[in-house]
């Protein structure tokens, strides 16, 4: 009972789109914008945090404890984690748009490896995350590089088990494939 009540209360944390109270006028999503968010948009930013995190957590300690799906493969928690990380990121992605571009869900992405991958792959990973978006001039490159440096990183180091690496790998590159169908984008690439 309580660790349905966990998954259910970390499914509402993540379904809620915090980013529809931001500022009047403010436009997070271009990546050459220079400037980080202030005022109401900073204090969003680390409600979006701590959320995800949160979300995050719940899910974690919930999801292996569920009656339904321990007696299943020992792979279906990791699975059905990275669904709802999945579920989160559309909700995140298109909690606000405008015509040209989709807010990028960093923050949101941030706060769910930061509980849900090891601390040594979070750390390699948000490295190369954070130079491929520098690289590329755009935020896909972020979720590119915690897509692909999660399945990887995750598996060359071996510091947690490869269902919960590859399915929250493929998961974590949802937000450019998203923006891509829906006919947005997430900045320019470099010129």
């Amino acid at each position: 009972m309580l660790s349905s009540l966990l998954v259910v209360l970390g499914l509402g944390l993540f379904l809620l789109p915090i980013w529809r109270l931001h500022a009047p006028d403010a436009r997070l999503a271009a990546f050459d914008q220079r400037e980080w968010p202030k005022g109401r948009n900073l204090l969003l930013a680390l409600l979006d945090l701590a959320r995800a995190s949160g979300g995050a957590w719940l899910l974690a300690k919930g999801m292996p404890e569920l009656p339904l799906l321990s007696s299943e493969n020992e792979w279906m928690p990791d699975l059905v984690i990275s669904a709802i990380v999945a579920l989160g990121l559309t909700v995140q992605t298109f909690a606000w748009t405008d015509e040209d571009h989709v807010q990028a869900p960093v923050v949101f992405v941030a706060g769910v490896a930061a509980v849900l991958v090891a601390p040594a792959v979070a750390a390699l990973v948000g490295v190369l995350a954070i130079g491929a978006s520098l690289a590329l001039r755009a935020w896909s490159g972020v979720f590119l590089a915690a897509s692909l440096g999660t399945i990887l990183i995750g598996w060359l180091l071996n510091v947690q088990s490869p269902s919960r690496v590859i399915f929250l790998g493929v998961a974590l590159g949802l937000p450019v494939v998203l923006s891509i169908l829906a006919g947005r984008h997430m900045g320019w690439p470099r010129k």
